[in-house]
């Protein structure tokens, strides 16, 4: 028999040895170092905060060599007591458009109104769209913004503009003034005696008041339909222009229910080339300004067909061109305040402004 397997004692591991007390000094220090239960929270919650002055050690800040620079803008003066409401709606524009651009600027906002005020407004809009590559629109909306009414600064010679600014002085117009509508029927009247329009056309280029009627009549004569040098005959040329449309309508065209027919009278191919040439102006005429209910009732979609198809007919060498039909609206729409005579008053308008514009539309 083999003998039992009887393997040796495992030796026992030695019990660890303590360590030595501290010496009385160090237990001392170590009790005076320990937190206790209460600081430790508190240190917790110092450890989470932080304040921007916690990186500082009360002395002197190292010089980094960094310059510190203060990023905002500079404030601009006061105005001058004697600027006036258009100076100051001149001013209060130039402010934003400086601070959004060139803030460095506002510190001489007031020496800039004073150079540019007046007439000179368009050439200051002119030369900041240059410099700061501004948008026309945009430059357009600075400066009708900041014109000055009374400033005629569209004429280049300074005779000129100088006797228009005196004619606005015998108007009493002032700075501020309300009542643009009066201001309008003081001009009409001062062109009545020295057969001039000057005065009516700057005014009106700077807005005409909506009082009933006056941005018809003024249309018609800055149009030529109504000259200023026959203002005594105002009322007989309407009623004889008028009068003189309606035979060319009547030899033209028939309207029934609202449906513009050439007329039965022409020759079989002068028909056909009627029939196409109104079929054309329909077209462009159902497209013209849907977004306005005032054009999208028969009433007036038959009154612009009639007068842009009358006008091609008394003038074969234009005829109708594209784009003419809203030339037309507009001018329709403006002398609707008339709505018996809206039609008649915006052919012969019509007629006038194309005399000055067909160039442009005989090349397209």
């Amino acid at each position: 028999k083999s003998a039992a397997f009887d393997p040796p004692a495992r030796p026992k591991a030695a019990a660890p040895v303590p360590a030595a007390a501290p010496a009385a000094e160090d237990s001392a220090s170590a009790a005076s170092t320990a937190p206790t239960s209460g600081e430790e929270s508190h240190q917790s919650a110092a450890v989470a905060t932080f304040r921007m002055d916690d990186d500082s050690d009360g002395g002197e800040e190292p010089d980094t060599g960094v310059e510190v620079q203060d990023y905002r803008p500079p404030e601009a003066p006061p105005p001058p007591t004697e600027f006036s409401a258009e100076d100051l709606a001149l001013r209060e524009v130039l402010l934003g458009f400086y601070l959004a651009r060139r803030a460095d600027n506002l510190s001489n906002i007031n020496s800039i109104v004073a150079k540019y005020r007046g007439h000179n407004v368009a050439n200051l809009w002119a030369q900041l769209a240059l410099k700061y590559n501004l948008p026309a629109v945009d430059a357009v909306e600075m400066l009708s913004k900041t014109i000055y009414r009374g400033a005629p600064f569209e004429y280049e010679n300074k005779e000129h503009a100088v006797r228009i600014a005196e004619d606005l002085g015998k108007l009493g117009m002032q700075d501020g003034q309300s009542d643009r509508a009066g201001l309008f029927d003081k001009a009409i009247a001062l062109g009545a005696k020295d057969g001039c329009d000057d005065v009516l056309r700057m005014l009106s280029f700077r807005g005409v008041p909506d009082k009933a009627g006056l941005r018809a009549q003024v249309w018609k004569v800055l149009l030529g339909y109504l000259p200023m040098k026959r203002h005594d005959e105002w009322n007989a040329i309407q009623g004889e222009k008028r009068a003189l449309y309606a035979s060319y309508k009547c030899d033209l065209i028939s309207v029934k229910d609202g449906e513009v027919c050439p007329s039965e009278g022409a020759s079989p191919g002068g028909s056909i080339e009627a029939q196409d040439l109104l079929q054309e102006v329909k077209n462009d005429v159902d497209r013209t300004r849907r977004d306005l209910e005032y054009f999208r009732r028969p009433a007036t979609k038959a009154a612009l067909v009639s007068l842009l198809f009358v006008y091609a007919r008394l003038n074969p060498g234009i005829r109708y061109v594209q784009g003419m039909n809203e030339v037309a609206a507009v001018i329709l729409y403006v002398m609707s305040a008339d709505e018996e005579c809206a039609e008649a008053d915006a052919f012969w308008c019509f007629s006038e402004m194309m005399a000055e514009i067909k160039d442009g539309f005989m090349q397209a």
